[in-house]
């Protein structure tokens, strides 16, 4: 009915450009689409898309929301409005597909507009978006051409010097269709009799489609009409690709006459090199290609295979050889180019590849069938891995009886079936095979495997880590930062050095991990790789580096270049960190609601993966700046969650935030004996483990409830071992999870005769970081509410207010006169004040009193 000519007439008009994606069958790879989409929009706004371009390459994102929340929010701010064409919408069939641009729609700025061409109804939320007013629709019957519109295609346009009678047969008979009426006009050219032909066909569309284009066919020279029959095959052509597939040396002729004999050619691009044909005249140029010349279709497809595959169009490339019915060509393409496409994030398109291939031939091919298993580990559908994983172990059992693998080749597969039972064992909670299972693989896997070599002690330190065994989880990191180095590996080198600063952190290696990134970072520069995306992995762990230093300012530099180096590559763990660092950096500043906004935003991230260790760590990152927000319900309803995941997957690091997290809450709720039980057993976790880092901001928190309990020997003794511990690595951050209550115990200490020497200068550095921490980035600004308060400390600024004394109000609210002070000291923390005057004086500016 022609809708793409419409709406180019009417952008025409307009004089308006637009983000025009003409789709076909690939397209059903979210990836693919929101790729091409994106690539449509950014030819008119370069600037809209390059985070949402970082976000479609996570493979493991199940959900395309994420994305179409990151165009709404970039789309919103342009100036003016926002055209987008979505051509043949109708070839989509992908449900992931239709759910983010569902979403897109359901949530589009007013800005945007977005046009569907498609021969059927999308399966999207027409009726909402009837409802709401926001559709306007353009159906086949206000594309049916009038009589009068007849008249002046055919007589005046196409020069027919029709009747009146003879146009009106022809409406009639082609239902008003505007492709029918066209084809009905190349007919009519060669026919001696205008009635004649007119009376003979009639019916529905596909039965004029079909005769008409039959008529149109069987007049064309044969050089031309094999030439469009030959080159049906292709999606999209240019003369040197017609030339390869048909043989002729004057392909570029050949479509310069059919493009002037109106034959149905599109143009793909401005330039007049790319073409394809209209969908309906290809499908009927391809069923007669069938039906006159079957035997050729296989040797087409493989010379457009190979042709696509010398350009650098290697996905094409693998589509034309499975399409050629010759599995044997298609298994050895695919298995050229399908780690490149997993690496890309287009795991769907892998994945349709798979299914496209014979199931004896997955059965009998250990590569085929690994292949399976990484792209299934990759969209975390890891539950789906054992079958293949199945297959891909007896094929190996085979070959290797057969005695038709090297010892490379031997190798290389015998690790990454280790490595997959590694995958499902830490899947069940048993991190212990999954370690075994990944050292054999470092012992199997060939080491001049380059990206093999990487990948594997990377899996072999995270398996370590889930396990607990945070030292052994350093050195596989090290080690395989040494081999991807030797080899040139900058991914694997720098994701290693990454993990390695992490869990030294937990370790109590500040000086080292500090000395490792400014070493890595260093090296990145002199080699000419500062701005790899790789080396944004280096840049956020200094981020995170400094801020345990307590250098806000040096990791909010460091943070700002990790995630925009890093955003380009598509380092989905990377960029998620640096969220999570975004946030308690902006709580350390006292910004609470920016804090509290980068988590919300990272839900849908994390919600879409649907992954219980990630689901964790984000409650894990969260729960702290809900206790710092004094958010308490938030937070017991974060730390349920925690546990919940702790307890699916055994995960060393999920232990661990909850070890820490749940005292802290219970301190919170003032059950203090609970708290002192639970952080004990904490302790004794972290000492087995060596986590001196961990174990300072469990000491602080001790020395804390110990004070509140009133025994302020053993807080003492809490906080020197806790000083001892960080002094040497200057840890600062850790400390001020503790709260505002800390402040006066390491005053007192500092003041202490005791203490030593040289402890006193990290005594300082702690104080000063208290002070910035708990008054001057708490702050309140004049008139506002420090919704921080919670309800016990809101009863004691009233009694303060009423002039109660401390041991007054401990008898009063029945507490201890520790807990006074600490609650005390916790309300002049929050409305930024120090003295009782003072926070009468605020409480009473904020109607408080």
């Amino acid at each position: 009915f022609g809708k793409s000519t419409l709406v180019a007439g009417w952008l025409s008009e307009r004089g308006q450009p637009a983000a025009w994606l003409s789709l076909d069958q690939g397209d059903n790879d979210p990836v693919r689409f929101w790729t091409y989409l994106i690539a449509a929009i950014q030819a008119i706004h370069q600037e809209i898309g390059v985070e949402a371009r970082q976000i479609i390459s996570t493979p493991q994102l199940r959900s395309n929301e994420l994305v179409a929340i990151n165009l709404i929010n970039e789309i919103s701010q342009l100036p003016h409005a926002l055209i987008v064409v979505l051509d043949d919408y109708h070839l989509i069939e992908a449900e992931q597909v239709h759910a983010g641009l569902s979403y897109l729609l359901e949530h589009q700025p007013p800005n945007l507009h977005i046009i569907l061409s498609t021969r059927v109804d999308p399966s999207i939320s027409l009726a909402r978006l009837r409802a709401h007013s926001q559709l306007i629709e353009i159906r086949a019957e206000d594309l049916q051409f009038s009589i009068e519109e007849t008249a002046i295609l055919l007589n005046e346009k196409l020069d027919l010097n029709l009747r009146f009678e003879q146009i009106e047969a022809l409406n009639s008979h082609t239902e008003s269709w505007v492709v029918g009426l066209q084809l009905a006009a190349l007919s009519l050219k060669g026919q001696s009799s205008y009635d004649t032909f007119i009376e003979e066909f009639t019916g529905g569309h596909q039965f004029v489609l079909d005769y008409l284009i039959e008529e149109v066919l069987v007049r064309l020279p044969d050089a031309q009409r094999g030439f469009m029959l030959r080159t049906s095959i292709l999606e999209r052509f240019c003369d040197k690709l017609c030339q390869v597939v048909t043989g002729d040396p004057a392909s570029g002729q050949m479509l310069d006459e059919i493009r002037k004999s109106n034959l149905f050619l599109i143009p793909l691009d401005t330039h007049g090199r790319w073409f394809r044909y209209h969908h309906l005249f290809a499908e009927v140029l391809y069923a007669l290609l069938e039906q006159d010349h079957p035997g050729e279709i296989e040797i087409l497809h493989l010379k457009a295979a190979a042709w696509f595959e010398r350009e650098g169009h290697p996905g094409e490339a693998v589509d034309h050889a499975l399409h050629s019915g010759n599995m044997l060509q298609a298994r050895g393409m695919f298995l050229k180019h399908w780690m490149s496409f997993l690496h890309r994030g287009e795991v769907a398109t892998v994945l349709r590849w798979l299914e496209a291939l014979p199931d004896e031939m997955k059965a009998e091919d250990p590569s085929l069938a690994l292949a399976h298993c990484w792209a299934l580990f990759l969209s975390w559908q890891n539950s789906e891995i054992s079958l293949h994983l199945e297959r891909a172990d007896n094929a190996y059992n085979r070959l290797v009886d057969e005695g038709s693998l090297s010892s490379v080749q031997q190798g290389q597969i015998a690790a990454q079936l280790a490595m997959m039972r590694s995958v499902l064992a830490r899947d069940q909670g048993d991190h212990a095979s999954s370690v075994a299972h990944v050292e054999e693989a470092t012992r199997l896997m060939p080491q001049d495997m380059v990206e093999g070599v990487g990948t594997v002690w990377n899996m072999l330190a995270a398996a370590r880590a889930g396990a607990g065994d945070f030292e052994g989880a350093i050195q596989a990191y090290e080690r395989g930062i040494a081999l991807s180095q030797a080899e040139g590996n900058l991914i694997g080198a720098y994701g290693c050095t990454y993990g390695q600063v992490m869990y030294m952190l937990v370790q109590g290696r500040l000086n080292e991990a500090d000395g490792l990134c400014l070493s890595s970072i260093d090296r990145a520069a002199r080699e000419g790789h500062g701005d790899f995306p790789a080396t944004g992995w280096l840049h956020i762990a200094m981020a995170r580096v400094k801020l345990e230093q307590g250098h806000l300012d040096g990791a909010e530099v460091h943070l700002r270049d990790g995630l925009r180096i890093a955003r380009p590559g598509g380092f989905s763990e990377a960029v998620r960190s640096g969220r999570y660092l975004s946030a308690h950096l902006a709580a350390a500043h006292g910004d609470l609601n920016a804090a509290m906004d980068i988590f919300h935003d990272t839900t849908r991230i994390v919600n879409a993966m649907d992954e219980p260790y990630l689901i964790g760590e984000l409650n894990g990152q969260w729960i702290p700046v809900c206790l710092k927000a004094g958010e308490l319900d938030a937070a017991r309803e974060k730390l349920h969650t925690l546990k919940e995941k702790s307890l699916a997957t055994q995960h060393a690091n999920l232990l661990l935030w909850w070890r820490s997290l749940f005292p802290r809450l219970l301190c919170a709720e003032e059950r203090y004996e609970e708290a002192l039980t639970a952080l004990d057993e904490s302790i004794r976790h972290a000492r087995a483990a060596h986590s001196n880092g961990e174990l300072i901001r469990l000491l602080a928190l001790r020395a804390l409830i110990l004070d509140a309990l009133g025994d302020r020997m053993l807080a003492r003794s809490a906080i020197r071992e806790a000083l001892a511990l960080g002094a040497a690595e200057g840890y600062i951050w850790r400390w001020l999870d503790a709260g505002p209550g800390i402040e006066p115990l390491l005053r007192d200490q500092k003041n202490d005769h005791d203490t030593p020497q040289a402890f006193r200068p990290y005594l300082n550095s702690l104080l000063d970081a208290c002070h910035s921490a708990f008054w001057e980035s708490s702050q309140p600004q004049p008139g506002m509410l420090p919704d921080a308060l919670t309800s016990r400390e809101l009863e004691i600024i009233h009694l303060i207010g009423k002039g109660y004394s401390n041991p007054e109000i401990a008898s009063e609210l029945v507490v201890t006169l520790n807990t006074i002070k600490k609650h005390t000291s916790n309300i002049y923390g929050k409305l930024g004040v120090r003295s009782r005057t003072q926070a009468i004086a605020r409480a009473r500016e904020l109607n408080l009193l």
